[in-house]
């Protein structure tokens, strides 16, 4: 079964957050039904909001 998981999160230290998204990669790389893709978005309108 697919879905989507949206999070929505504010952060004034986002390359720190990069660094755990990418650890988690790596953690779970090569497990089935895991994550296929991710897309980090930044809020136009919000400084520091993120949507991952």
């Amino acid at each position: 079964m697919k879905f989507v998981q949206i999070i929505d999160f504010g952060t004034k230290r986002l390359e720190e957050m990069q660094q755990l998204v990418a650890e988690a990669g790596r953690r779970t790389a090569g497990r089935s039904g895991g994550p296929t893709r991710s897309i980090l978005l930044k809020d136009r309108d919000r400084p520091h909001r993120h949507l991952r």
